[in-house]
């Protein structure tokens, strides 16, 4: 339910012209759905931007149990340089 960014690898060979995939969790699965247990209609209207199906009880995907993407990418400036920011229109959960 958070955007991503399209980067450019800056070549310093140490890194492989790569950064991190993503935000990485703040919070693990487990405790997340703990922590919003009796809360679903809060986690539906952190989704309401995107098309998803909140379902009872599985919040592990929600947008607050990761870093901020934004924070993430400055943080890798010396590796990546963002080309495209991309806004999530739907979230599919296998």
């Amino acid at each position: 339910g958070t955007a991503s960014y399209i980067c450019e690898g800056l070549e310093p060979a140490e890194s492989f012209n790569t950064c991190s995939h993503g935000g990485g969790r703040v919070i693990g699965r487990k405790a997340a759905n703990r922590a919003m247990e009796g809360k679903h209609d809060e986690a539906v209207k952190m989704m309401e931007h995107v098309v998803f199906d909140v379902r009872e009880g599985d919040y592990d995907e929600l947008p607050n149990c990761y870093k901020g993407i934004d924070a993430v990418i400055e943080a890798q400036a010396d590796l990546v340089s963002p080309v495209v920011r991309l806004e999530p229109l739907m979230v599919v959960k296998g």
